[in-house]
């Protein structure tokens, strides 16, 4: 054994690491959970602030109960950068109602690049200015909107989105082309604003939990019973439960259970819808029982970044006003023209610019890939590649976690990189995929080294092997021959050959 082949597989481990930390965080991902979620944030920031208003002299004013002179001294050492400090009385109305002008338009999604900023700065200055008059929905509210100014929270489900299709609708009706809803292009931003979300609500839930053990009564059981004895939070008369002690044990220990196993357990898929839904009913527990619905509901809210895009496709496909701002997902798709790539008008074939053959193939709809490969530059920009074109994809950096993704999401076909895999983990990989009934094709990229050493252990007929360099537009196009092989050759769109480095510099995909 080599000193180079210790030391790959010294640093095997890393690289395994590595990898899923790149595809975690940076690969490009589905705007439309972030747009879902900006329909309820965005509800609920414009519904805070407007509460605000109910009493600016009080909550703003100089002389209000969060007067300068008390705040030098509460925020002392502090940081509270706030644009109110700059405000007089007498144009506090007036700045209020442009800030609930900004928030609302964000709250519709229009010019959410911009009006997602200025509603952080809005959220971050009425919460320092009003210090003593704020509570954990404020927090949440500012967390929150924070991550949806990272993400293109306005890509979909929104007047910015809304805006984009009537463009598109004018442009095909000038042009005397059938319309074509434009795609959404997936983004790393809105992956990484996700991520954000998820983790902060672990860290949340976590210190949470930890910070409840330091109390007594989170120990003896009897924590929920205060709460529920608290004239001031009761919303709802349970102090039944005096009687049923171990009802107050159960919930109590209960929540701190759940607080402190959500970090883990979120990320288990098959768990997680339990996991959620046992979210669901502490948080509504806490806003009916206790009357603290605003904060209850900013949790939910929070908890929507867990949901996977599917989901949101089903439920706002329901809604047949809201289906045509959704991206190029399965529910968008279903109502976009046939995979023919010649139009016809009045009974003559329009000819199509590059451009809008560009546009239609990348809303058909096309069926989920699924893409094994260990490099994770490659993965990344491979993904990307593939999404553009309406592909919905997923990526696995190893046989294992392939393994697992094709029995959870089903693809339509699988790419396999084996150019940096042992011979016997393709040629196994290929016998158990194929042992399946329901196979689907299979399209292997090797090289010619190791296409000749498997010879004979990976022909089948639904198999496809590619060696050397094989470049994506290749590689798309058999995937789509193969998919689509009754589609007539005439109507196929023309395919551009994009280049992409290889980790091999003599093999795999380029």
């Amino acid at each position: 054994m080599t000193v180079r082949t210790i030391a790959a597989h010294c640093l095997r481990p890393v690289q395994v690491v590595a990898s899923a930390w790149n595809t975690f965080w940076y690969s490009p991902g589905d705007p439309t959970v972030l747009g879902f979620m900006r329909l309820f944030v965005g509800g609920m920031l414009f519904y805070t602030h407007l509460v605000w208003g109910l009493n600016l002299q009080a909550f703003l004013g100089s002389s209000g109960w969060n007067s300068p002179d008390v705040l030098v001294v509460v925020q002392e050492g502090q940081m509270a950068p706030s644009f109110w400090w700059y405000v007089t009385d007498q144009w506090l109305l007036p700045v209020h109602c442009a800030c609930l002008g900004i928030l609302f338009l964000f709250w519709i999604g229009f010019a959410t690049r911009v009006t997602s900023v200025l509603s952080m700065v809005i959220t971050i200055s009425y919460s320092y200015r009003a210090h003593m008059s704020n509570f954990g929905l404020d927090q949440i509210n500012a967390i929150l909107c924070l991550y949806l100014c990272i993400g293109p929270s306005g890509a979909v489900l929104s007047v910015d989105r809304w805006l984009a299709v009537w463009k598109a609708r004018r442009r095909a009706a000038r042009r005397k082309l059938s319309f074509v809803i434009p795609p959404v292009k997936p983004s790393i931003t809105a992956n990484l604003a996700i991520r954000l979300v998820q983790i902060h609500f672990c860290v949340i839930y976590t210190y949470a939990g930890l910070s409840k053990l330091q109390g007594g009564a989170w120990w003896s059981g009897e924590a929920v019973w205060l709460a529920f004895a608290n004239l001031e939070y009761q919303s709802l008369n349970m102090t039944w439960i005096a009687w049923y002690p171990w009802i107050s044990d159960l919930m109590t220990h209960s929540t701190i259970m759940w607080e402190i196993s959500f970090a883990a357990l979120v990320w288990v898929r098959p768990v997680r819808p339990i996991v959620l839904a046992i979210g669901f009913g502490l948080h509504a527990g806490i806003g009916g029982m206790m009357g603290l619905w605003t904060f209850g509901l900013i949790m939910i809210f929070g908890h929507l970044s867990f949901w996977p895009a599917e989901t949101v496709y089903w439920l706002v496909g329901r809604i047949p006003v809201l289906r045509s701002l959704l991206g190029n997902g399965p529910v968008a798709t279903t109502a976009l023209l046939s995979t023919s790539a010649r139009l016809v008008t009045n009974g003559a074939v329009i000819a199509m610019d590059s451009t809008s053959k560009n546009e239609l193939f990348a809303t058909r709809e096309l069926p989920a890939l699924l893409w094994v490969d260990r490099e994770v530059r490659r993965s990344l920009k491979s993904l990307q590649y593939f999404w553009e074109r309406g592909f919905r994809c997923r990526v696995s950096s190893n046989m294992q976690e392939a393994n697992t993704d094709r029995e959870v999401t089903h693809p339509a076909a699988i790419v396999l990189i084996g150019t940096e895999l042992p011979d016997d983990d393709v040629a196994v990989f290929h016998d158990d995929h194929y042992s399946r009934p329901d196979a689907q094709p299979l399209f292997m990229v090797l090289t010619e080294a190791q296409s000749q050493r498997l010879n004979g252990r990976i022909h089948t007929p639904g198999s496809h092997v590619l060696t050397g360099k094989v470049s994506l537009g290749r590689l798309r196009r058999k995937i789509e021959d193969k998919l689509f092989e009754t589609e007539a050759p005439d109507n196929r769109l023309a395919r551009e050959h994009e280049q992409l480095p290889a980790s091999n510099s003599n093999v795999g995909v380029n």
